[in-house]
C-alpha cells in the first residue's frame, strides 16, 4: 500500500483528526462557492478576499476555523464581520470528514466524506436560493457509479436501478411540465435523486427518500402553522432535505 493508503488504514484515533483537517479545508471551499456562485458577477476562483472591503487575504487569515476565532470573526483591515457561513460550513464539513473516516477506513471513508461535503454544498445552495445547479447535481451520478466500479459500497446494479429511478422522475417531471404548463418539481431535484441513488443504491437511497419526505412533511406543517399566524414561509427546500437525509443514510449503511 502507498503512504496515503497506510494512513487511511490506521486506527480511528489517527483517521479522526485527519478527517477533521480535510473536512475543514473542504468546508472552506464549499463556503466560498456558496457565497460566490449565486452572484454571477463574482469569479468562483481566484484569491480569497474580504467580502466587504475586497482586500486580498493573507495565508494566515484563511486557515479554516482557526482564523475565524483568531481574528475575532472580523476583517483585519475594515473590521467588518466575517460572513458566518464560513465557520458554519468549515465546522460542519470537519465533522462530516471525521465521522466518515471513523465509520470506514481506507478509500470507502474518503468516498463517504466526499459525498458528505458535496451534499453540504447542495443543501446550502438550496436553503439559501432554492437553487440546484446542474453542474453540482448531475456529476453525482457518474461519480457514484465510478465509486461502485472501484468496489466501494453497494454493487453497481443496485446503484444503476436507483439512478434509473431518478431518471424516471426527471422524465415524469418533464412530461408534466410539457402537458400541464407548470412544474411540480423545481430544476435539479430529479437529478439529485438520481445522484443519491447512484451513491447509495436502491435500499439506502429509498430510506433517504422516505426520511426526506418525513422531514418535508414536518417543514410543511411548521410553515402552515406560521402562515396561520401571519408569518411568511417560503416553499420547502426539497433538495436540501434530500441532501440532509442522504448522508446519514450512507453513515448507517457504512455501519457507524
Amino acid at each position: 500500500m502507498s503512504g496515503i493508503e497506510n494512513l487511511l488504514a490506521e486506527s480511528a484515533l489517527i483517521r479522526a483528526p485527519l478527517g477533521l483537517l480535510l473536512g475543514a479545508v473542504a468546508g472552506s471551499v464549499a463556503a466560498t462557492l456558496l457565497i460566490r456562485w449565486p452572484d454571477r458577477r463574482r469569479a468562483l476562483t481566484g484569491r480569497s478576499r474580504c467580502d466587504t472591503c475586497g482586500r486580498p487575504l493573507r495565508a494566515a487569515e484563511i486557515v479554516p476555523i482557526v482564523s475565524f476565532f483568531a481574528l475575532g470573526a472580523r476583517c483585519r483591515s475594515c473590521r467588518a464581520p466575517v460572513e458566518p457561513r464560513h465557520i458554519v460550513f468549515e465546522t460542519a464539513a470537519a465533522a462530516l470528514g471525521m465521522l466518515a473516516l471513523v465509520a470506514q477506513p481506507g478509500w470507502t471513508g474518503v468516498a463517504g466524506a466526499l459525498l458528505g461535503w458535496w451534499l453540504l454544498l447542495v443543501a446550502g445552495l438550496d436553503f439559501d436560493k432554492r437553487w440546484l445547479p446542474h453542474r453540482l447535481t448531475l456529476p453525482l451520478v457518474p461519480l457514484g457509479l465510478l465509486v461502485a466500479l472501484a468496489g466501494i459500497g453497494p454493487p453497481l446494479p443496485d446503484r444503476a436501478i436507483a439512478a434509473a429511478a431518478g431518471a424516471a422522475l426527471w422524465l415524469a417531471a418533464w412530461l408534466y411540465r410539457r402537458i400541464r404548463k407548470r412544474a411540480f418539481l423545481y430544476p435539479g431535484v430529479a437529478e439529485l435523486v438520481a445522484g443519491i441513488g447512484a451513491w447509495l443504491g436502491w435500499k439506502a437511497g429509498g430510506g433517504a427518500l422516505a426520511a426526506a419526505a418525513l422531514l418535508g412533511l414536518i417543514f410543511f406543517l411548521i410553515g402552515r402553522t406560521r402562515r396561520k399566524h401571519g408569518n411568511p414561509a417560503g416553499g420547502v427546500a426539497i433538495g436540501a432535505l434530500l441532501a440532509l437525509a442522504a448522508w446519514p443514510a450512507w453513515l448507517v449503511a457504512a455501519g457507524f
